[in-house]
């Protein structure tokens, strides 16, 4: 039978523990940015034109991080100020909803899940 002594230098630990939770932070951050830029990009593309007003005029903006039960979630605001975008994404009585935004909002998740998903499932060894 053989033992062994395992010694952790705690405060080195910590340090390290406390730079990958700030650059975990980080890429949330990021991966929600891209994700928002996205969304806009894809909603653009698929947006119909006239004058291009209301197309030229989606924009994202990012909230600060909210704890909420030990989770940090950032909040991601999409949004086109154009009086009429409403009815172009929403439809009226006489138009059909055309969906752009929500279709994009869809593949971005899809988009999301398909990179996180394997780093995540990679990352769990044994437990099922």
């Amino acid at each position: 039978m053989s033992t062994g002594d395992l010694q952790l230098d705690f405060k080195r630990f910590q340090a390290s523990s406390s730079r990958f939770i700030r650059d975990l932070d980080r890429l949330v951050e990021q991966s929600a940015r891209k994700m928002a830029a996205d969304v806009v990009a894809d909603t653009a593309r698929a947006w119909p034109v006239d004058s291009g007003r209301s197309r030229a005029a989606w924009r994202f903006g990012l909230q600060s991080a909210v704890e909420v039960n030990g989770h940090l979630y950032h909040e991601v605001t999409v949004s086109n100020a154009v009086e009429y975008s409403v009815w172009i994404e929403y439809g009226t009585q006489t138009t059909a909803p055309g969906e752009h935004l929500q279709r994009a909002i869809r593949i971005a998740g899809r988009r999301a899940a398909a990179v996180f998903g394997p780093l995540v499932v990679s990352a769990w060894k044994g437990g099922r």
